[in-house]
């Protein structure tokens, strides 16, 4: 995860044009402005938010995986569904994205 994710994970509504500013001189990218009203994050914070943002994304993906019907099962559902004239694969997916709505951005 690189400096920009992750700071647009943690800070969201900032501006990148007045709020953050990055820079990269050829070694790698850093803060080159920081005018949000809290603390300008360290070395150390932006390691832990790394850390803590790949482990909730991990986590996440591990969830859908077992949420949805694998790939093989979805297709069959959609092939009996065309020849059944039924619609058990969208009521399927439908109800799996309404009792696990993405988060929003």
């Amino acid at each position: 995860m690189n400096l920009g994710d992750i700071l647009r994970l943690k800070f969201p509504n900032a501006s990148w044009v007045k709020d953050i500013i990055l820079q990269d001189d050829g070694t790698g990218p850093y803060i080159k402005e920081w005018n949000l009203e809290i603390f300008k994050p360290t070395k150390k914070d932006l390691d832990k938010w790394a850390i803590e943002l790949d482990l909730e994304y991990r986590q996440s993906m591990a969830v859908a995986a077992r949420i949805y019907p694998s790939i093989g099962e979805q297709l069959d559902m959609q092939y009996r569904d065309k020849i059944n004239d039924t619609t058990i694969w969208e009521d399927t997916i439908s109800a799996i994205k309404a009792a696990h709505p993405k988060p929003t951005e």
